[in-house]
């Protein structure tokens, strides 16, 4: 009977799934294809990069291309990263557990199974228990101090009436965001989605920044950045030394000409000493 209900959810999720690689959406494609500059999705992406890739899309499925044909012609212009994860609804969700040995297959029949069990049937919950226990056996949960502990957080959820967010580190490196929705007919809905790469990109720009931010530090010449707003992005203590600036106004991100008015001082003439065109190039104090 369990082999039967997997089977009809596959048919279920097939038939939309043929329908996205015919005529594929935009917005499915901008949620399944990467930035090359923000390391994000193109949906959740503004930069010039995303925008351009966007526009090959909506060329492309003008055009009648498939699903396969566009991520093809993108992995051709720009490599295999620009391709995000499956997407982690409809049948893509199917693709993200099947390689997990069975998490959804074994576990959610036996969890949902209990829930929906008569209190008096303790029956079922010694199968979700066991069920729990052969996984970890298996090294397809993730590593806990106190097991027990864990799987009394884990049950709470059929008892929660709000959803709640965990994160499961699983051996091999896999990281998992969890979110558990209680349904109110009954039973507990588990979505997964596998953020293991987002995690890595993250981590890969925060120690990029954090060199760069090393780097700067140790420059002996002056550096200040300022963004299109005018505002102050980043500077070094070079720069704060050399027009003695205060590091707690500075670290408020002040407008460059407010940092104007704080260095004119410095040149005694009367003259801005910053140009209006932030931009463009930043002024010195005359020796």
């Amino acid at each position: 009977m369990r082999t039967l209900a997997v089977a009809l959810v596959a048919l279920v999720l097939a038939a939309p799934a043929a329908a996205s690689e015919q005529h594929p959406t935009q917005a499915e494609l901008e949620g399944e294809v990467m930035c090359p500059v923000c390391g994000t999705t193109l949906d959740q992406s503004d930069s010039p990069a995303a925008q351009q890739i966007k526009r090959v899309i909506a060329r492309r499925i003008a055009a009648g291309d498939t699903k396969s044909e566009i991520k093809a012609r993108l992995v051709a212009n720009y490599g295999d990263a620009i391709l995000a994860a499956p997407p982690h609804h409809g049948f893509g969700l199917l693709a993200w557990w099947l390689p997990i040995a069975g998490i959804v297959a074994a576990g959610s029949f036996a969890l949902v199974s209990t829930l929906r069990a008569p209190r008096g049937d303790a029956a079922a919950g010694v199968r979700v228990l066991a069920v729990l226990d052969r996984l970890r056996a298996e090294r397809k949960l993730p590593e806990q101090a106190d097991f027990r502990a864990w799987k009394a957080q884990l049950f709470a959820a059929y008892r929660a009436t709000e959803p709640k967010e965990h994160s499961w580190h699983l051996p091999g490196g896999i990281i998992l965001r969890v979110v558990t929705n209680p349904n109110p007919e009954g039973g507990v809905t588990y979505l997964f989605d596998d953020i293991t790469e987002r995690i890595a990109l993250e981590s890969r720009y925060n120690a990029l920044i954090h060199t760069q931010g090393e780097t700067l530090d140790a420059l002996a010449e002056a550096v200040v950045v300022f963004g299109s707003d005018g505002r102050l992005k980043l500077c070094n203590p070079a720069f704060i030394a050399l027009w003695k600036l205060s590091a707690a106004a500075v670290a408020e991100n002040p407008h460059i000409e407010k940092i104007s008015q704080w260095c004119r001082p410095l040149l005694g003439d009367g003259r801005p000493a910053l140009p209006r065109l932030p931009r463009r190039r930043v002024g010195t104090p005359r020796a």
